[in-house]
């Protein structure tokens, strides 16, 4: 018996060489400049790096922890170092999944950052536009805060182009309303009597903050132009993250990013997603070392966190979160089947003005007569048949449709249709991938609401809803009905002559025989109201 123990022993000293020599990561190699503790021991200031655990502690640290373990089999020592530091690593995390994630985990990171920026520039432009009626550095616009943007990542890419239509949609010029003078009045008196109004207003609390930090002395006079300061501030410190330039990692010293992140939808996305808890918490122990301190950041974040919560808000994320944590969707190939980028056509250019000159009739020359010559037979040739145009079934029923003025819908011969574009089996390996995300309704409702699927801009593509209908997926087109409505916009990608927007129906109930029915509808004129 105490021969197989002395036999495991060796053995698990031995795999915990191997599985050390393995768990060393290419990003974490603990060289270049480090913030850390002054000395104070009594031995060596010598510093050790931990890579597993992305851990920097001094010499005198390890020897205490390891005091009687060089008295005893140095296999215990090294079993000891693979219990407590790699296995437990390594067995919530592999190192092979660690690395497949590591760029997209830190993505999340920045974009939690982004969103909780945005939620303090959003306070501080109420702030200054109430107090002064102007917006000035502090106006919300895509231009303003993200032009300048130079990612170096697809996913901040894409998150760069979603969060603009929902930034141009929900802060419009002339959108935000001026508070009454007296209510203004009072927004000043109380930052400068009791700070009242920097325990209930995120952006007098990120001022006050500002100020203390940089040294600022606020006053009557200076008091929209600190605003402005602390504007200018955040919207550099935006361009950083979405430029993918800064050492945010995890966010030192704010804990909470790391449930905030947890929690969302996001984390779907990751590969192995079973173990994406265990991937994240790996992520932030690791880059702990690395991570800058962003002190006004520290201050406000929990602030931030805070209102949200108080605000009983869906995504206490904050709103610009969502735009950006759709990678589950692309991955799958979703957006690339229900929209269709808008089209903008080209103008016509304008006709040139041709500017006709007077012509000089020449005199007539006296005329010559011709002896007119015998004519040729005339061989008549028969005119060749024309061969007839193919329409399909979708286009033969808007044209039905567009002819009869009286009518207001004419039904699509859908058994028609499926033989017109039969599908290939290349063509049904990428559109069955999409289908086990199109089945939640949450998720299309995610995207009705940031890409506007169904609608005339952004319509749904008439192969996906086909394939749906001919291989009986009735869950994800009563999904499609529950969250589009009866009635939504259809692009036919099959026909690239008539590919334009086509308002349709589509219905299973007693009235169609609990058959799926697809109608062309006819677009209902606004009646102009009279004078």
């Amino acid at each position: 018996m105490k021969m197989k123990i002395i036999i495991f022993t060796i053995l698990l000293s031995y795999l915990s060489i191997a599985f050390a020599s393995q768990a060393t990561l290419q990003f974490d190699d603990g060289l270049g400049e480090k913030s850390f503790d002054l000395y104070s021991g009594p031995r060596d200031p010598l510093l050790d790096f931990d890579r597993s655990q992305g851990k920097l502690s001094f010499q005198d640290e390890r020897i205490d922890n390891s005091y009687f373990l060089p008295l005893v089999e140095p296999s215990i020592k090294n079993l000891n170092n693979f219990w407590y530091n790699d296995l437990q690593v390594n067995a919530a995390c592999p190192q092979e999944v660690f690395e497949k994630n590591y760029n997209y985990i830190r993505y999340l990171f920045r974009l939690m950052a982004m969103s909780y920026n945005f939620e303090i520039l959003n306070s501080l432009d109420e702030l200054r536009f109430n107090t002064s009626g102007k917006s000035g550095a502090c106006q919300i616009t895509w231009e303003k805060i993200y032009g300048k943007c130079k990612p170096r990542s697809t996913e901040m890419g894409l998150f760069l182009k979603r969060v603009r239509y929902f930034i141009d949609e929900k802060f419009k010029k002339g959108k935000r309303k001026l508070k009454d003078r007296v209510e203004m009045r009072q927004i000043v008196n109380l930052y400068f009597k009791n700070e009242g109004l920097q325990k209930s207003s995120l952006g007098a609390h990120a001022l006050y903050d500002f100020a203390q930090l940089n040294g600022y002395l606020v006053n009557s006079k200076n008091f929209t132009s600190n605003i402005d300061k602390a504007c200018s501030h955040l919207i550099k410190m935006s361009s950083n993250f979405c430029s993918e330039r800064d050492d945010f990692f995890a966010g030192r010293n704010m804990p909470f990013l790391e449930n905030l992140v947890l929690s969302s939808n996001a984390t779907n996305a990751l590969k192995e997603s079973s173990i994406a808890k265990g991937c994240v918490r790996r992520f932030v122990r690791s880059s702990s070392f690395k991570a800058r301190r962003y002190v006004f950041l520290e201050n406000n974040f929990p602030a931030v966190y805070q209102l949200l919560r108080m605000q009983k808000e869906k995504y206490v994320q904050g709103r610009i979160f969502l735009p950006g944590a759709l990678k589950e969707f692309d991955d799958l190939g979703l957006k690339d089947f229900l929209y269709v980028k808008k089209v903008v056509p080209k103008p016509t250019p304008k006709p040139k003005v041709v500017v006709v000159k007077k012509v000089v009739k020449p005199k007539p020359l006296p005329k010559v007569v011709k002896i007119k010559a015998t004519p040729k037979p005339v061989v008549v040739k028969a005119k060749p048949t024309p061969k007839p145009i193919w329409e399909d079934h979708f286009y033969q029923a808007i044209k039905h449709l567009r002819k009869d003025k009286k009518r207001m819908s004419v039904i699509v011969d859908l058994e028609g249709l499926v033989k017109d574009y039969p599908f290939t089996p290349k063509m049904i390996k990428r559109i069955a991938t999409p289908l086990s995300v199109y089945q939640r309704v949450k998720s299309l409702r995610q995207m009705k609401k940031y890409d506007k699927i169904g609608s005339k801009k952004a319509p749904v593509i008439l192969s996906f809803l086909l394939y749906m209908i001919s291989h009986g997926q009735h869950q994800g087109l009563y999904n499609v009905g529950m969250v589009l409505g009866n009635e939504f916009y259809v692009t036919n990608n099959f026909d690239k002559k008539h590919s334009h927007a086509i308002l349709v129906s589509l219905l299973n109930d007693e009235t169609t025989g609990y058959q799926w029915q697809l109608k062309v509808l006819k677009r209902k004129r606004k009646n102009k109201k009279k004078p």
